[in-house]
């Protein structure tokens, strides 16, 4: 690697960490309307290494680009075909969605598999400090009951506990909650990493912190995508230690302990989540109908268990049969949905996004646009497969913890507006440890 090509590496290096940082105060209550101007700079910092990267013909490389790469050409002839109901937001989506796959996803693979792996725990170790004081902060909201509620440029502003749920200083519990699961996993990686006994009782107390955050937010979608990665995990990590190599006939009581264990942790974060639910029940302090009266993320006036989402998707599919092939284009959805349908559910009542992104991608970028998408999707999936299998078993816990990072980011996308037409953390994480996975799973394949 030549020592321009190591500048570009440590600068990219260097912009990651800034990304991340504005990202997360981006979902902060005190922080989140003042960060333009930041993210404006990274933007332009992040475009100048893309073209740096573009000069030295190291944006192609990686598989699945060429999926990637026709989804942002559909990306912008919905954009061309919808430009009566707005182009800003759309040019602001498509830069961030170049930033993402080409900075993020694109790791440049003359690079040793120790520095990508290096860079992965810097980030993890740098977020886990961020995430766990923005957490320890929202614990002790709820311990002094705090309650606030107030109006300001964004909307209505919550803090504390509202509503049975614990917001902290979160815009959005559910994005708080997923933010503490991505915690949960680096930092019990982070515990197995290291080797000095203080950053290991860190890490410990981080992960039984963001447990608690997931629990007393109320999310469900954070709850669910915890629980089936941890039983996912440990079914990997089972027959990669035990049953691969024909040697479970020998370790039939490792894996029957391991079960034992794992069952105790599942149980004890039961009992948690149940303490942490009877603890919000006790404090709370607000009606049900005076809460409905504020945006926080469920629809509490009514008994609908989804949380008013199968309303929106209905909604999305009267609007997507307008437009079938292009779609609204991804900031458009609502001024197109008030021009053309204006009594179905998205128009009346404001929403701007599917809050699921395989249907973003339908409404949004039409049939085409989720066709590129699942191509992509199809083709990593096998790309993957195929690879992960011959890791060797010292370096299987950093293979795994991105692999259920994106798993789980997966699947809060299938409730929370995420991965694609939005610049957020779970964002950002997916396709930086979906880069790391493909870059890890290739290095171990030339070797």
């Amino acid at each position: 690697m030549t020592a321009m090509a190591d500048k570009r590496i440590k600068s990219i290096t260097i912009f990651k960490c800034a990304y991340v940082c504005l990202l997360i105060l981006s979902f902060l209550n005190f922080s989140s309307q003042n960060v333009s101007l930041l993210a404006s700079i990274l933007a332009i910092v992040g475009g100048a290494l893309i073209f740096w990267g573009l000069v030295r013909k190291r944006l192609f490389t990686m598989p699945g680009i060429v999926f990637l790469t026709i989804f942002l050409g559909i990306y912008l002839v919905s954009c061309m075909i919808n430009l009566k109901y707005g182009i800003i937001g759309n040019i602001k989506s498509f830069i961030w969605l170049l930033l993402q796959f080409f900075l993020l996803y694109t790791v440049d693979d003359t690079v040793e598999d120790s520095y990508y792996k290096r860079e992965a725990v810097l980030l993890m170790r740098l977020y886990s400090i961020l995430i766990f004081i923005t957490s320890l902060i929202a614990l002790i909201m709820a311990v002094l009951h705090i309650e606030q509620v107030s109006e300001g440029l964004g909307g209505t502003i919550i803090r504390g506990v509202y509503a049975g749920r614990l917001y902290g200083e979160y815009t959005d519990p559910n994005y708080g909650a997923m933010f503490a699961v991505i915690a949960i996993f680096f930092s019990s990686y982070l515990w197995q990493h290291s080797s000095y006994l203080p950053s290991r009782f860190f890490f410990s107390v981080n992960v039984l912190v963001q447990c608690t955050y997931c629990f007393l937010s109320g999310s469900r979608t954070a709850i669910l995508s915890l629980l089936i990665c941890m039983v996912m995990g440990l079914a990997l990590w089972v027959y990669k230690r035990f049953v691969r190599g024909n040697a479970l006939r020998q370790r039939y009581w490792r894996i029957f302990i391991s079960v034992i264990l794992a069952a105790f942790i599942i149980g004890i974060l039961f009992f948690l989540y149940r303490a942490c639910l009877a603890h919000v029940e006790d404090t709370l302090a607000v009606d049900v109908e005076e809460a409905a009266d504020h945006y926080i993320g469920r629809d509490l006036s009514t008994a609908d268990f989804t949380s008013g989402r199968f309303k929106i998707w209905f909604s999305g599919m009267e609007v997507w049969k307008t437009t079938p092939f292009f779609g609204t284009s991804p900031r458009n959805l609502l001024p197109y949905a008030k021009a053309v349908l204006p009594d179905t559910y998205i128009a009346t009542q404001n929403y701007v996004a599917m809050h699921n992104v395989f249907l973003d991608l339908l409404v949004e970028t039409g049939v085409l646009g989720l066709l590129s998408m699942l191509g992509f999707i199809g083709y990593m999936a096998v790309w993957i497969f195929k690879r992960w299998g011959k890791t060797a078993y010292e370096d299987f816990p950093f293979s795994l913890c991105i692999a259920v990072t994106v798993t789980a980011i997966g699947i809060s996308a299938c409730f929370l507006t995420e991965i694609l037409f939005i610049n957020s953390v779970g964002a950002f994480f997916f396709w930086s440890c979906l880069g790391y996975l493909v870059h890890f799973s290739k290095e171990k394949q030339r070797q």
